[in-house]
């Protein structure tokens, strides 16, 4: 099984339970991409966003930086990134 650099929440789920069954790739690679374009958009890494200790996603991180984001650009272009 392959994971990617910012791993969906449903990635997560099978690492942290030690499961190696397969995730649905292209719903995956789409979370992927929304994080690597906020990456992109906000000129900040999205590595916070993991709780390596717990292998969890920090969601209320992850609403913050939607939030910046809209604050940062027009509301077409950040609606089409969140």
């Amino acid at each position: 099984m392959e994971f990617h650099l910012y791993p969906s929440p449903e990635e997560l789920t099978l690492i942290k339970n030690k499961i190696m069954e397969p995730v649905d790739q292209y719903k995956s690679s789409i979370f992927t991409l929304g994080l690597l374009l906020l990456h992109l958009a906000l000129a900040e890494a999205c590595d916070d966003l993991y709780n390596r200790l717990t292998i969890e996603m920090r969601v209320e991180i992850l609403n913050e930086r939607i939030r910046e984001l809209r604050e940062k650009y027009s509301q077409p272009f950040s609606s089409a990134l969140s």
